[in-house]
C-alpha cells in the first residue's frame, strides 16, 4: 500500500487530497478544501 498526498494551491483556495494505492487500484481517502482569501 502507498499513500500519496496530493495538492492545488491557488491564491483564493487550496485543494489537499490524500490516495491510497493498491496494486493498479487508486482511491481517494480524504479530501479537504480550505479558502485562503
Amino acid at each position: 500500500m502507498t499513500l500519496l498526498l496530493a495538492g492545488d494551491l491557488g491564491g483564493t483556495k487550496t485543494l489537499l487530497a490524500l490516495y491510497r494505492s493498491d496494486g493498479d487500484q487508486l482511491s481517494c481517502v480524504a479530501r479537504e478544501r480550505y479558502i485562503s482569501a
